[in-house]
């Protein structure tokens, strides 16, 4: 989970360094959403270049594991932005992503697929 610690990120590079010692079957990348009614509802979650520096780090960390992007992130136009992140990053997946990622990564000559699964399921 990026941004965990009240919108900084903190322990997630200590983080990835752990279970990059694991033998993984897949990495899901999540950001923090903050939600009404709860004790994090006002704060904001890490900037998208924090996001993108991660994800590029998680990619070359692990090139071998895939990596997908959850369905825990923000929404409105930051959303668009950190999907487009992770197209640009080499993650392998993410789940619902924003309106004209899908086109966004076929122009980058990708080719996607569609799963009907949980993002922490490996297809």
């Amino acid at each position: 989970m990026l941004g965990l610690h009240y919108g900084r990120m903190l322990g997630e590079h200590a983080a990835l360094e752990m279970v990059a010692r694991h033998r993984l079957s897949l990495l899901v990348l999540v950001v923090l959403t903050p939600l009404c009614g709860t004790p994090m509802a006002d704060v904001s979650p890490p900037s998208p270049e924090e996001i993108g520096a991660f994800f590029r780090h998680a990619r070359a960390r692990l090139p071998t594991v895939p990596i997908v992007l959850g369905c825990a992130r923000p929404l409105g136009p930051v959303k668009a932005l950190i999907d487009r992140l992770a197209v640009d990053a080499g993650l392998d997946g993410i789940a619902y992503p924003a309106e004209g990622i899908v086109e966004y990564a076929r122009g980058r000559g990708l080719v996607p697929r569609f799963h009907d699964s949980c993002c922490g399921v490996t297809w």
